[in-house]
């Protein structure tokens, strides 16, 4: 049997090429897509580990990789990945790992505006900012108004009927399969951590005065009414903001 994994160079990742290896040794291969210009980090070359431009993976170059895979997991759906499903056999098998920002904007119809009206505010008017460079850049631009941004497509919605299996939180599946119909695999849980790998690393007592706040600049964390709601509870430690 012949795994091939869609993946970018991100932390999670090896993590997921320890467990995947320890389940099924010696089927696993990882194609992982290079951004431009960006420095390898997590990802550490191997045998089983190619390293191919993201642009590739848009074009015919990547098929005869996919179309050799028995089993092809996608770390995250991203356009890129999405496109080179496209070459997937017919009775290949194909799982995807959900990562959250690959498919939470298809359940904002069920959940509501993920922004508060603080954090609302303060991304409308940086958007504001934004439009009026991207005016200015298409007025001096040759590219004119075509220039201007459109709505994009969720990848997912393009492949969700392809999918034999996925994973997202437990409590997830029934809002991702109203939303997307078309999606008919079976759902499985696979955390992005161990208890051996990640907590037994950790130090034994976490209690303490600091406090971590949000996991990264995404607005959907809404900073601002966090840091309101601190504002008089943090107490003496410090705040770390990643």
């Amino acid at each position: 049997m012949k795994v091939l994994h869609l993946a970018r160079d991100e932390k999670f990742i090896p993590l997921m090429q320890s467990l995947f290896d320890a389940a099924n040794p010696g089927t696993n291969r990882y194609l992982i897509a290079r951004r431009q210009r960006r420095k390898q980090c997590f990802v550490q070359p191997a045998d089983n580990v190619v390293f191919r431009p993201e642009w590739q993976f848009r074009t015919p170059l990547i098929a005869s990789e996919v179309r050799n895979a028995d089993r092809i997991v996608a770390h995250s759906m991203t356009t890129i990945f999405a496109k080179a499903l496209r070459h997937a056999r017919p009775d290949a098998r194909v799982v995807w790992l959900g990562w959250g920002y690959d498919y939470y904007p298809l359940l904002e119809a069920q959940l509501g505006d993920p922004l508060l009206p603080a954090t609302r505010a303060l991304t409308a008017s940086l958007r504001g900012d934004a439009a009026a460079w991207s005016w200015w850049q298409r007025l001096f631009s040759r590219a004119g108004a075509d220039d201007a941004p459109r709505a994009k497509r969720m990848a997912l919605s393009d492949v969700a009927s392809r999918l034999n299996a996925y994973a997202v939180l437990p409590p997830e599946v029934a809002l991702l399969r109203h939303a997307l119909p078309q999606l008919r695999g079976e759902p499985h849980e696979v955390p992005l951590f161990t208890a051996e790998d990640v907590f037994q690393k950790g130090p034994q007592d976490m209690a303490g005065p600091d406090v971590l706040l949000g996991n990264s600049a995404t607005a959907s964390n809404n900073h601002l009414e966090a840091l309101d709601w601190l504002r008089s509870r943090a107490g003496s430690g410090k705040l770390v903001v990643p």
